[in-house]
């Protein structure tokens, strides 16, 4: 299937604008948690053990179910999916602010956990479907660069409301700025008869068997190995350098929020050229090679400081640059009764990333075992760029007969 696989629906700025800031809205809440650690168990006298079992359970709720809210995306829509999946997102986090206690904490982000899992299923089939073929790039990189901001705002926002007023008032924030979101989700038009499946061909696969064919298994491997690479950076740059090469804290956190940073410059850039014709595999293969030699610079510990922060920046934009490229190489294999299903499959593997990194990263930089920690990440980026190359020729094996 191409980009141009479906019909755009009028209101495409809108639906991209709105979209992105929903977007940033699931990645707010994903952080929501981890800067109001220190207040929760102060209050609640629940360790950082069980504190971050609640994210934990957080994304292996939105894994195990992501598929099946694809499914659902198929079936009912993207914009029904997401008004719900929003408006069940602000519920669990309006009872994780009035919880009296670290059990109930914890069943409101497992609530919060599952409605996450609509958020990029719906997303994509919304945007494929409504956005025209020569502006989807475009789209994209609105998409990506609304979640950096999203994680960008935990940290930013939630704290020092959290640590001024509580962190009942900053989980209350999160929820009023949800409010604009669920509005703009409303305002927009309602969902078009969802695409059909042709007819079936003698032993074709159904259900999941039918979504997981070898091109699609490798973009999950591609989603799991990014976002392993990325929360391992985000979550244990601090500690390994500062174990690692000995600097000094406070310049490590200034060090991990530009990286953060430059990947918003990135995501534009990389979208940039994107939307000016540049294959999405090269963009992303570029991309990947920028971030080994990015990673490889800080890990070598030449420059001292001034040589790490060089490479933490090339890293940070790199990562960003690739988002926009790895997306549309899903969009392009997609075809339209399959969106949802596709979508919600591949995209678990930000969450089994997001849940991997500190279950393997953690022991290696806790253990002092530094260098096997900037070992490891450049493997999964050399595993990354692999799989990425691989998908220049890989085919999705799934049925598109009869479809426009």
């Amino acid at each position: 299937m191409s980009l141009a696989g479906t019909v755009p629906r009028a209101g495409a700025g809108r639906v991209i604008w709105s979209v992105g800031y929903v977007h940033g809205l699931s990645h707010l809440y994903m952080l929501a948690l981890p800067p109001l650690f220190p207040l929760l168990s102060r209050d609640l006298g629940a360790s950082l053990a069980g504190l971050a079992g609640i994210l934990g359970a957080f994304n292996l709720i939105t894994a195990a179910t992501q598929y099946l809210a694809g499914v659902a995306v198929d079936r009912f829509g993207g914009l029904r999916c997401l008004r719900i999946g929003l408006a069940l997102s602000l519920l669990s986090l309006a009872l994780a602010a009035l919880a009296p206690g670290f059990w109930t904490l914890a069943g409101a982000f497992a609530l919060c956990g599952l409605a996450n899992a609509v958020y990029h299923p719906g997303d994509f089939q919304l945007l494929n479907s409504r956005v025209p073929a020569a502006r989807r790039p475009f789209a994209l990189s609105v998409h990506n660069f609304a979640g950096n901001v999203g994680f960008a705002l935990a940290p930013a926002l939630l704290a020092p409301v959290g640590f001024t007023l509580g962190w009942r008032a900053a989980l209350g924030l999160a929820v009023i700025l949800g409010l604009p979101g669920l509005l703009a989700l409303f305002l927009l038009p309602g969902d078009a008869p969802q695409p059909r499946p042709g007819r079936r061909a003698p032993g074709q696969r159904t259900g999941l068997a039918e979504v997981a064919g070898p091109a699609v298994l490798l973009q999950l491997l591609i989603f799991t190995l990014f976002s392993l690479v990325s929360g391992g950076v985000q979550s244990f740059s601090v500690l390994a350098g500062a174990g690692h090469f000995g600097y000094g804290l406070s310049d490590l956190n200034r060090i991990l929020a530009l990286y953060l940073l430059v990947g918003t410059t990135g995501i534009v850039l990389g979208g940039t050229l994107l939307q000016r014709g540049w294959s999405e595999t090269t963009a992303f293969a570029s991309g990947i090679v920028l971030a080994m030699a990015g990673w490889g610079l800080a890990w070598s510990g030449l420059g001292g400081l001034q040589g790490y922060s060089a490479g933490m920046l090339v890293i940070g934009f790199a990562m960003g640059f690739i988002l926009p490229a790895r997306d549309v190489i899903v969009a392009r294999m997609t075809p339209p009764h399959l969106q949802g299903r596709i979508y919600g499959f591949v995209t678990t593997g930000i969450n089994i990333g997001q849940f991997g990194a500190p279950v393997l990263v953690a022991p290696m930089v806790q253990g002092g075992h530094t260098g096997l920690y900037y070992a490891f990440l450049m493997a999964a980026l050399v595993a990354s760029l692999l799989a990425g190359l691989s998908s220049r020729t890989a085919r999705p094996k799934v049925q598109t007969k009869g479809h426009p």
